[in-house]
């Protein structure tokens, strides 16, 4: 890789976001759920364990959610798009298009399903089918340029020929289009199964980066035989074929998936090196976002187990890639100068299987390997476990830092039902124009936007890290903690001074203008008196529980925070720390019955409530 390679990502990084005239929470709903199954307690009630899950990036930590309506299962395939507000307004599992607004089926014979029935090795009931595809980045969605209330599906299909070799091809992109009927708030679809692209193709790979021009789409397809990758544009006019590549080197045709960096200079395909064989192969290529096209190709073989979730995801300032592949998570550092040999093991697999609650064999597990990732509108990084059904995921918490200080929290997030080893497919929503490009012709401004994350420390209280994720080019950073003081740093931790209130106030800065955005803290009281004090918002999920219960606690700091979990009888059977934020708690030792929990800083009681668990 040419040394220009690091400079060109700095440039792109200090000038690359978008204006607030362009939506930004099109990826703030993610769709979960490989089973619609819908079982029922004793008592009637819906049991929650099964079915589909959302993960509600419209809150902050994230809320997982159980959707009592949606059915639709993703095995791999899954994308999905919102109204610049965050509301679900489409999604497909590669199989079917569905609504996001009432979830009804919009077509349920796209491409996948014509030319897989005509295959007479299967039969209706194979469950694949009802899955959708079982691959990553095989669908994708991209807002139609000029018109927000219509969005291109992009798609690919699936042969297998014959299905004893294992041999799985992509020879068809495919493209649809959706819009919503504003008069009677209904989306439709316009049309679905043209034909983009006929070649045999990498399975999955689908990726799309924002044009220099700030409103138009990259497409790239790569080929499986002939060292090609397709370009297509997507703009008010339509899609268009741009350019056609050929690289000296071959990429493996394997299972993976492909990303474009948050500022859309760099591409990275991780690849296996071949279909069910062990190691896996990553390619980075520089991206230009005028022309479409990629330059300075570097790659390296990573070997490694057998495996078949090879992920890539990165910093939220394009300064670290991460690679998965099953057994381990990889950091690159692309401003290095040798960014081959910059590469970092931030986690290795530590063996911890998941055990399904529908297996008959009670000594069956599902490892909760490193698989496909993807970036969160809040800074972090998930990971799907990357085998069978499972319930639990992993986070890079802290993907800006280096090495292990990035913080990789394996299977610590729970989901409320199977999910098997899927992770949506996203275009990067919050990048715009390049500013003083060649293709910088629409008069688009990037106008930053303030945002911000922040944990509180478990040792000291009142110490906490704050995490910068704002976009559309920011170039300063300006704090004030509501104490009277401030402070410069993109990433600052601050220690207030006691209990209390505090408003922390966030605004960035370049030179075409300000934002600022506000949020209320409050730390925990020291009263030691027995009154309820003011009730805090508190989220509990799954309710009804098996094993673990995930609380969050928003926007509350406590000082020495606990839940108390009781019985019928008021009888004390459970209690354990919790914190802001996210806190597991582990119900599997429990009988099946109502509990009824108290959380309490200190003595003081802030949130009371039922929870029931069941077998």
């Amino acid at each position: 890789m040419k040394k220009s390679f690091k400079s060109g990502v700095v440039l792109c990084l200090l000038i690359c976001y978008v204006t607030d005239s362009f939506s930004q929470k099109e990826d703030y709903i993610w769709l979960f759920g490989s089973s619609s199954i819908r079982a029922y307690l004793e008592n009637g009630d819906l049991d929650t364990t099964w079915g589909a899950t959302n993960i509600n990036f419209n809150f902050d930590p994230p809320r997982i959610e159980f959707d009592p309506v949606r059915e639709l299962d993703f095995s791999a395939t899954n994308t999905s798009v919102c109204d610049k507000e965050g509301r679900l307004m489409c999604y497909s599992n590669g199989m079917q298009i569905n609504s996001g607004v009432d979830h009804s089926i919009l077509e349920d014979t796209i491409a996948y399903c014509l030319y897989w029935k005509d295959r007479t090795y299967y039969t209706e009931e194979d469950k694949l089918v009802a899955l959708g595809f079982t691959f990553p980045d095989m669908a994708i969605i991209v807002p139609e340029p000029g018109d927000d209330k219509s969005f291109y599906l992009f798609y690919e299909d699936w042969d297998v020929s014959p299905p004893s070799t294992n041999d799985f091809d992509t020879k068809h992109v495919f493209w649809a289009k959706i819009t919503k009927d504003s008069e009677v708030d209904q989306l439709k679809v316009i049309f679905k199964d043209s034909l983009l692209l006929g070649d045999t193709l990498s399975i999955g790979g689908l990726a799309a980066s924002r044009h220099a021009n700030g409103r138009d789409w990259w497409l790239l397809f790569p080929s499986k035989f002939h060292n090609k990758i397709y370009t297509y544009l997507v703009d008010p006019t339509g899609v268009h074929l741009k350019v056609i590549q050929k690289f000296d080197e071959n990429w493996p045709h394997g299972i993976g998936q492909a990303k474009f960096s948050p500022n859309g200079s760099i591409l990275c395909f991780n690849r296996g090196r071949s279909l069910g064989k062990e190691g896996t192969k990553v390619f980075i290529f520089e991206f230009d976002r005028c022309t479409g096209t990629l330059s300075n190709p570097i790659s390296e073989f990573i070997s490694g187990e057998q495996g078949v979730s090879r992920g890539v995801a990165y910093s939220i300032d394009s300064r670290y890639l991460y690679i998965s592949n099953d057994q381990w998570i990889y950091q690159y550092d692309l401003f290095s100068d040798s960014i081959l040999l910059s590469r970092k093991t931030v986690a290795t697999y530590d063996g911890y299987g998941y055990f399904y609650p529908g297996s008959l064999d009670s000594t069956f597990t599902f490892a909760t390997l490193l698989g496909f990732m993807c970036n969160g509108p809040d800074g972090r990084i998930y990971i799907s476990a990357g085998s069978g059904s499972n319930r639990k995921m992993g986070v890079i918490q802290y993907p800006n830092e280096i090495g292990e200080a990035c913080d990789v929290q394996q299977h610590s997030l729970h989901i409320t039902t199977s999910y098997a080893r899927t992770m949506p497919t996203f275009p990067n929503y919050r990048l715009g124009p390049l500013d003083g490009s060649n293709c910088d012709t629409l008069g688009l401004n990037n106008d930053p936007i303030a945002k911000y994350r922040y944990e509180q420390d478990t040792i000291d209280y009142l110490k906490v890290r704050f995490t910068d994720l704002s976009y559309f080019r920011p170039e300063s950073w300006n704090w004030d903690f509501g104490d009277g003081t401030t402070s410069t740093e993109r990433y600052p931790y601050h220690t207030f001074p006691s209990n209390g209130t505090y408003e922390v106030c966030l605004t960035v800065s370049n030179e075409n203008s300000s934002n600022t955005v506000c949020r209320t803290l409050t730390f925990g009281t020291a009263s030691t008196s027995e009154p309820e004090g003011k009730e805090i918002e508190v989220n509990l999920y799954p309710n009804p529980v098996k094993d673990d219960l995930t609380l969050t606690i928003y926007d509350y700091l406590p000082q020495n925070g606990t839940v108390h979990f009781f019985d019928t009888k008021g009888q004390f059977v459970l209690t354990q720390k919790v914190y802001n934020g996210w806190n597991t708690v582990d119900m599997s030792q429990l009988i099946s019955g109502t509990y009824v929990y108290q959380i309490l800083d200190g003595r003081v009681v802030v949130k009371r409530g039922k929870v029931v668990k069941v077998e």
